[in-house]
């Protein structure tokens, strides 16, 4: 062998040994980062309240949790029975928004400012009836920062609104813009149209009728049971559906001295966090403005909402955690009470 090829050899070797060991590197950084990008943050919180559910569902959502989260608890109306105890509603809602803020409070730690590490979050999947989601929001903590309200899109959880001071923040231009895509133009809010011939006695309950979802006649019979009262419909006697009192679906309510209609001009709303949150925020925008204004028509200081929805369960409980403060209730539809006829009085016993 030449003694001028050595320097050669040697240094076409030192070459390959910073090939192989830059190849090196960069394959265990791709093993690191993927394995960074895989690893399940935070924790879920799966929360079921419907009297009765295909258990397909609840596994569907169990599943997706697991998939995102290192952690899973699992809130179920049928256990959480304390003491063997059907708890009523009010006391089921207000036992299940404990347990959601104290795994808030555990996941985060004492110490740990809220928003800074991933691992501290908690993401919410509900399995809810809209009238209960926007009731269970109105019990959970003010103080959120950082709670996701997950929605199912098909066989998919996507984050839905964020429970954080960003969502108390005034409607942004661009925010109002994203919203009035995806939503009918509304009147003036600071008009809204009364109802004529609603007693001066009941003239301070306002109505806000929203539908995001397909629901055909929702918002027609929403206000025919708001300017009346009547859970049955005059002409037919049919029932409408929406009922004051769970325990009594034929019990009559007060009529609304006026309302106010948000409906969305697409079928459903683009499932994304962008689009929920700024339909949230421009419904509670609009509401609040339309309050102010009916208080001042009707010299009243105390305007009581009544809530009729149809929509994605993450906008109903972001809408009952900012309106916690306010007086406004959810009036509740039943499905299986649509168009039933009028009760058969018991025969008289003679």
């Amino acid at each position: 062998m030449a003694l001028g090829v050595v320097p050669n050899m040697i240094e076409k070797l030192k070459d390959s040994v910073w090939t192989f060991l830059a190849a090196f590197v960069a394959a265990i950084l791709g093993v690191l980062l993927g394995w960074t990008m895989l690893q399940k943050r935070g924790a879920g919180v799966v929360v079921q309240l419907f009297p009765h559910l295909q258990e397909s569902r609840l596994e569907l959502m169990k599943n997706c949790s697991r998939a995102q989260h290192d952690s899973t608890l699992l809130l179920d109306r049928r256990q959480l029975r304390p003491a063997g105890r059907t708890l009523p509603l009010p006391e089921l809602l207000d036992l299940t928004a404990t347990f959601i803020d104290a795994r808030v409070i555990e996941q985060r730690g004492p110490n740990l400012a809220p928003g800074h590490d991933p691992s501290s979050a908690v993401s919410l999947y509900p399995l809810v009836p809209l009238r209960d989601g926007f009731l269970l929001g109105r019990r959970l903590s003010y103080e959120h920062h950082d709670l996701t309200i997950m929605y199912l899109n098909g066989s998919v959880a996507v984050p839905g609104v964020v429970l954080s001071p960003q969502l108390r923040a005034p409607l942004a231009a661009d925010e109002r813009a994203h919203a009035e895509t995806v939503l009918h133009p509304v009147p003036d809010p600071s008009n809204p149209p009364p109802f004529q011939a609603c007693p001066v006695e009941h003239q301070h309950h306002l109505a806000l009728i929203v539908r995001l979802s397909p629901a055909e006649g929702m918002t027609s019979t929403a206000r025919a049971f708001a300017r009346t009262g009547s859970v049955r419909w005059p002409t037919t006697s049919r029932h409408t559906g929406y009922v004051f009192d769970s325990d009594d679906p034929e019990a009559p309510g007060t009529p609304c001295g006026t309302h106010f209609t948000i409906e969305a001009r697409i079928d459903r709303l683009p499932p994304d966090q962008s689009t929920f949150e700024a339909v949230t925020k421009y419904i509670h925008e609009v509401w609040r403005t339309a309050r102010a204004s009916w208080a001042e028509t009707c010299s009243s200081g105390n305007i009581e909402t009544r809530l009729f929805i149809m929509g994605p369960t993450p906008i109903a409980i972001a809408l009952g955690w900012l309106t916690a403060r306010d007086i406004i209730d959810v009036v509740h539809h039943e499905l299986r009470l649509v168009n039933s006829p009028p009760p058969v009085p018991d025969p008289e016993i003679r």
